[in-house]
């Protein structure tokens, strides 16, 4: 999980689940987006990975295919992480279950709920991304530091 993950329910059935290696696929993102070019030069993929879970050595491939390839895995996916999972292992990510996770700035599910900046007690995670997507939403952001929601900022407290 990235440190900008704040955690709002029981994670405990965490561990059974990553038997399967899971990453958040973002269903904030408009799909329409996918052939967009701007949006294939600004963000480029629909994986998110601040919140990821597999059990023991199940990822041991990716370690070793950035290890052997670590030019072009560099060079290549130097937008981040998530283009790299998404465009190198697609096939091998499950999804972590949609209604665990939104996006604080970007909202939970496309089209049915994003609307942005609204807590969701019902999620298990809640993510504070900030990006340069094409979507007018997206120039309005909050950085974690900046949030004035107090019940995120009591469960991120403790």
């Amino acid at each position: 999980m990235d440190l900008d993950v704040v955690i709002q329910g029981k994670i405990n059935d965490l561990e059974v689940l990553a038997n399967k290696p899971r990453i958040v696929h973002t269903t904030w993102q408009d799909p329409k987006q996918k052939h967009d070019r701007l949006f294939i030069d600004m963000r480029g993929t629909f994986f998110n990975s601040s919140v990821m879970c597999w059990n023991g050595e199940q990822c041991k491939h990716i370690y070793h295919d950035v290890l052997i390839n670590d030019r072009m895995v560099f060079t290549t996916f130097y937008k981040g992480s998530d283009n790299y999972h998404y465009w190198r292992y697609r096939d091998f990510w499950k999804n972590i279950p949609l209604d665990w996770v939104y996006s604080y700035n970007r909202g939970m599910k496309h089209p049915e709920d994003i609307e942005p900046f609204k807590f969701r007690p019902e999620a298990k995670f809640c993510l504070f991304n900030t990006d340069n997507t094409p979507d007018p939403k997206a120039k309005e952001q909050v950085k974690f530091e900046d949030l004035k929601d107090e019940k995120l900022l009591k469960l991120w407290r403790g």
